[in-house]
């Protein structure tokens, strides 16, 4: 086991506090305060765990993470790898919650009604947030209320129910209908719920439920997320871990690359340096200047950039900095034979080539 002392105070504490937090996300402890008529996860009211709330908890999580993740310390790497393997346990766990069935939400409710002196009482109740304008998908509180309209429906009526599929009744309409229905499950000792004298009690107590529901969708999209975050971590760690130096050249994916092809030159690098600088001399080939002031300049880039091999010691090289080579083609006289050999060796090959086409020409093929 890991020992406190072997880190310093600040990255243990930073540990401590990232198992807290993830403890608290795995061990919830759920009440429910009468007064208020909802339910409450340690110190918050589930009614008012909402996006931004799930959102800062996730990044109080990761920032934590990047406090304590180095991987230049094999003990750090190590705690990484058990909350790696700790969250995904944790989100396996989740996953198996049914969180729409009523008997499991009850499950996770410590029974007490108690309101801790430090919380303040929610800002409205679970059934005053139903609420929505016209009837548009793309209105995300007509969305919000279809959904809990729909989780309503799931979890305290019919697994198989559907909402919103009787056409001539409005959301508001079916609201109302499914109400009445609970109500009557109610009365008839269908529907086990806490006991309260009036039906406005009993319905919030329902609705209750549902956000409840909610925030442990949202408490496992959390667990994955985090996950997920750690994931990347411990990937680049087994990267690490397995890395063999060397393995693999740029050159030699290039070369395995079937859309990566290169162009072989069957003559030296001096000999390829004469033969672009005859063609261009000569008008065949041009480049745009751009603001070279030196004649050569952009020839000699395009050349180096290109994907192009000459013969050095009986094996292919890659053409680069034939700079060098231009130098000499200009300014050193003794290069000039091998420029004659080069253009005599390409007009042979030229006029053997005229002569083929000529023959061609006398069979009367051309």
């Amino acid at each position: 086991m890991l020992r406190a002392f072997f880190l310093p105070k600040f990255i243990m504490k930073n540990i401590i506090e990232l198992n807290a937090e993830l403890e608290k996300i795995s061990k919830p402890e759920i009440y429910f305060q009468q007064d208020h008529q909802t339910f409450a996860n340690h110190d918050t009211w589930v009614i008012e765990a909402d996006v931004k709330y799930f959102s800062n908890w996730y990044k109080r999580i990761t920032d934590k993470i990047d406090d304590i993740a180095d991987l230049d310390s094999p003990r750090k790497v190590k705690f990484i790898k058990l909350f790696h393997q700790d969250v995904l346990q944790k989100y396996e766990d989740a996953t198996r919650f049914n969180h729409e069935n009523l008997e499991e939400l009850k499950s996770t409710f410590s029974g007490q009604y108690s309101t801790p002196d430090s919380m303040k009482k929610p800002i409205k109740p679970c059934s005053e947030l139903l609420h929505y304008g016209i009837e548009d998908w793309g209105n995300p509180n007509f969305l919000k209320f279809h959904n809990i309209i729909q989780l309503l429906g799931s979890i305290f009526y019919s697994e198989d129910y559907l909402v919103m599929e009787d056409p001539d009744f409005s959301l508001y309409e079916e609201k109302y209908q499914l109400e009445e229905l609970l109500l009557e499950k109610i009365e008839m000792g269908e529907l086990s719920i806490a006991e309260f004298e009036s039906d406005a009690e009993k319905i919030e107590m329902l609705y209750s439920y549902v956000e409840l529901s909610f925030y442990f969708e949202n408490i496992k999209i959390l667990l994955k997320n985090i996950a997920k975050y750690l994931d990347t971590y411990v990937n680049l760690i087994k990267k690490l871990e397995n890395f063999q130096e060397d393995k693999l050249t740029l050159e030699e994916v290039f070369d395995n690359d079937p859309n990566n092809l290169k162009l072989e030159f069957s003559l030296n690098k001096m000999d390829v340096a004469f033969f672009y600088k005859t063609l261009f001399d000569a008008k065949i080939i041009n480049l745009a200047k751009n603001g070279q002031k030196k004649k050569y300049t952009n020839l000699i880039k395009y050349i180096d950039s290109s994907n192009m091999y000459y013969i050095y010691n009986n094996k292919l090289d890659k053409i680069k900095n034939i700079n060098k080579e231009f130098t000499k083609c200009q300014k050193v006289v003794q290069y000039k034979s091998q420029e004659m050999n080069l253009l005599e060796l390409i007009i042979s090959k030229f006029t053997k080539r005229k002569e083929e086409l000529l023959a061609y020409k006398e069979e009367g093929e051309l």
